[in-house]
Protein backbone atom coordinates (compact mmCIF):
# COMPACT_ATOMS: atom_id res chain seq x y z
CA UNK A 1 0.00 0.00 0.00
CA UNK A 2 1.12 3.54 -1.14
CA UNK A 3 1.29 6.44 1.03
CA UNK A 4 -0.98 8.91 0.79
CA UNK A 5 0.33 11.83 -1.21
CA UNK A 6 -0.10 14.43 1.55
CA UNK A 7 2.13 11.66 3.39
CA UNK A 8 4.75 11.92 0.79
CA UNK A 9 4.81 15.25 0.14
CA UNK A 10 5.40 16.06 4.12
CA UNK A 11 8.58 13.73 3.87
CA UNK A 12 9.90 14.72 0.32
CA UNK A 13 10.50 17.98 -2.47
CA UNK A 14 11.18 17.57 -5.95
CA UNK A 15 12.79 19.53 -8.27
CA UNK A 16 11.29 18.96 -11.31
CA UNK A 17 13.92 21.18 -13.32
CA UNK A 18 16.89 19.33 -12.41
CA UNK A 19 15.39 15.54 -11.28
CA UNK A 20 16.19 15.49 -7.89
CA UNK A 21 14.11 14.28 -4.88
CA UNK A 22 14.98 15.49 -1.48
CA UNK A 23 13.97 14.28 2.42
CA UNK A 24 12.86 16.60 3.89
CA UNK A 25 12.26 14.93 7.75
CA UNK A 26 14.46 12.14 9.71
CA UNK A 27 13.00 8.87 11.15
CA UNK A 28 14.09 5.60 11.73
CA UNK A 29 17.19 5.47 9.33
CA UNK A 30 16.34 7.78 6.94
CA UNK A 31 18.00 11.55 7.67
CA UNK A 32 16.67 15.07 6.43
CA UNK A 33 18.16 16.02 3.79
CA UNK A 34 19.54 12.91 1.41
CA UNK A 35 19.08 13.48 -2.12
CA UNK A 36 18.14 11.14 -4.81
CA UNK A 37 18.51 10.93 -8.56
CA UNK A 38 16.76 8.60 -10.67
CA UNK A 39 17.09 6.16 -11.39
CA UNK A 40 17.37 5.37 -7.07
CA UNK A 41 15.03 3.24 -4.87
CA UNK A 42 13.89 5.18 -2.25
CA UNK A 43 12.58 3.65 0.93
CA UNK A 44 9.09 5.64 1.41
CA UNK A 45 8.17 4.21 4.94
CA UNK A 46 9.89 1.13 4.46
CA UNK A 47 8.55 0.56 1.10
CA UNK A 48 11.05 0.87 -1.75
CA UNK A 49 9.66 3.30 -4.43
CA UNK A 50 10.98 4.11 -8.00
CA UNK A 51 12.58 7.09 -8.08
CA UNK A 52 10.12 8.40 -11.34
CA UNK A 53 7.01 6.78 -9.70
CA UNK A 54 7.30 9.38 -6.65
CA UNK A 55 8.70 12.20 -8.90
CA UNK A 56 5.49 11.79 -10.60
CA UNK A 57 3.63 11.50 -7.67
CA UNK A 58 5.46 14.45 -5.66
CA UNK A 59 4.86 16.51 -8.97
CA UNK A 60 1.63 15.99 -10.32
CA UNK A 61 -0.46 15.27 -6.43
CA UNK A 62 -1.18 11.57 -7.86
CA UNK A 63 0.18 8.19 -7.99
CA UNK A 64 0.12 6.76 -11.73
CA UNK A 65 -3.08 5.15 -12.24
CA UNK A 66 -2.97 0.77 -11.78
CA UNK A 67 -1.43 -0.89 -15.36
CA UNK A 68 0.79 1.87 -16.04
CA UNK A 69 4.44 2.64 -15.52
CA UNK A 70 6.42 6.25 -15.33
CA UNK A 71 8.55 6.00 -18.01
CA UNK A 72 11.78 8.13 -19.36
CA UNK A 73 11.23 9.54 -22.76
CA UNK A 74 14.51 10.34 -23.98
CA UNK A 75 15.24 6.50 -22.24
CA UNK A 76 17.82 7.62 -20.13
CA UNK A 77 16.76 6.37 -16.83
CA UNK A 78 19.53 9.04 -15.14
CA UNK A 79 17.21 11.70 -16.32
CA UNK A 80 14.57 12.77 -13.61
CA UNK A 81 13.51 15.88 -15.20
CA UNK A 82 9.24 15.39 -15.22
CA UNK A 83 10.21 16.85 -18.64
CA UNK A 84 11.23 13.44 -19.20
CA UNK A 85 8.29 11.12 -17.62
CA UNK A 86 5.44 10.34 -18.49
CA UNK A 87 3.02 7.73 -18.48
CA UNK A 88 2.96 4.13 -20.46
CA UNK A 89 1.55 1.46 -20.50
CA UNK A 90 4.28 -2.11 -19.48
CA UNK A 91 3.68 -2.70 -23.50
CA UNK A 92 4.32 1.48 -24.40
CA UNK A 93 7.29 0.91 -22.28
CA UNK A 94 8.71 -1.91 -24.02
CA UNK A 95 8.65 -0.32 -26.94
CA UNK A 96 10.69 2.72 -25.75
CA UNK A 97 13.23 0.62 -25.16
CA UNK A 98 16.62 0.59 -27.39
CA UNK A 99 17.97 -2.60 -28.97
CA UNK A 100 20.73 -4.38 -27.79
CA UNK A 101 23.30 -6.85 -29.70
CA UNK A 102 24.91 -6.11 -33.12
CA UNK A 103 21.83 -5.51 -35.33
CA UNK A 104 19.28 -3.16 -34.78
CA UNK A 105 16.19 -3.47 -33.03
CA UNK A 106 13.93 -5.10 -34.85
CA UNK A 107 16.38 -6.47 -37.12
CA UNK A 108 18.18 -10.34 -37.04
CA UNK A 109 19.84 -11.93 -39.27
CA UNK A 110 19.49 -15.38 -40.74
CA UNK A 111 22.89 -15.89 -42.71
CA UNK A 112 23.24 -19.31 -43.23
CA UNK A 113 25.05 -19.21 -46.72
CA UNK A 114 22.04 -20.20 -48.99
CA UNK A 115 20.02 -17.22 -48.06
CA UNK A 116 19.24 -14.64 -50.95
CA UNK A 117 18.25 -11.74 -48.18
CA UNK A 118 19.74 -13.22 -44.70
CA UNK A 119 17.91 -9.76 -42.61
CA UNK A 120 14.85 -10.34 -41.24
CA UNK A 121 13.01 -7.57 -39.68
CA UNK A 122 10.03 -8.00 -37.29
CA UNK A 123 7.67 -5.61 -34.82
CA UNK A 124 5.31 -6.65 -32.13
CA UNK A 125 1.97 -5.07 -32.26
CA UNK A 126 -0.53 -5.77 -29.50
CA UNK A 127 1.15 -8.61 -28.95
CA UNK A 128 1.47 -10.12 -32.29
CA UNK A 129 4.46 -10.64 -34.38
CA UNK A 130 4.36 -9.29 -37.60
CA UNK A 131 7.34 -10.25 -40.53
CA UNK A 132 7.83 -7.10 -42.02
CA UNK A 133 10.20 -8.82 -45.04
CA UNK A 134 13.63 -9.97 -45.52
CA UNK A 135 16.30 -7.74 -46.98
CA UNK A 136 19.78 -8.28 -48.57
CA UNK A 137 20.88 -5.14 -46.62
CA UNK A 138 20.74 -4.65 -42.86
CA UNK A 139 20.09 -1.65 -43.08
CA UNK A 140 16.62 -1.91 -45.57
CA UNK A 141 15.99 -4.28 -43.09
CA UNK A 142 16.36 -1.52 -40.32
CA UNK A 143 14.66 0.87 -41.80
CA UNK A 144 11.58 -1.23 -42.38
CA UNK A 145 11.39 -1.49 -38.94
CA UNK A 146 11.92 2.12 -37.78
CA UNK A 147 8.78 3.14 -40.33
CA UNK A 148 6.75 0.11 -38.65
CA UNK A 149 7.74 1.19 -35.26
CA UNK A 150 6.51 5.17 -36.23
CA UNK A 151 3.15 3.80 -37.19
CA UNK A 152 2.31 1.35 -34.52
CA UNK A 153 4.41 2.85 -31.66
CA UNK A 154 3.80 6.38 -31.98
CA UNK A 155 5.77 8.76 -29.39
CA UNK A 156 6.53 5.41 -27.86
CA UNK A 157 8.52 4.17 -30.93
CA UNK A 158 12.21 4.37 -30.19
CA UNK A 159 14.00 4.90 -33.20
Amino acid sequence: MRPSIERIQELFDYDPEVGLITRKISYGRAIAGQCFVSPDIISVEGIPTAFAELAWALHNGIWSPEGYWVDHKDRIRANGRIANLRLATPTQNQQNKAGFGVYAKGVTCRFDGSRANPFQARIRVNGKRILLGSFEIEEEAAEAYRQASLKFHKEFSCV
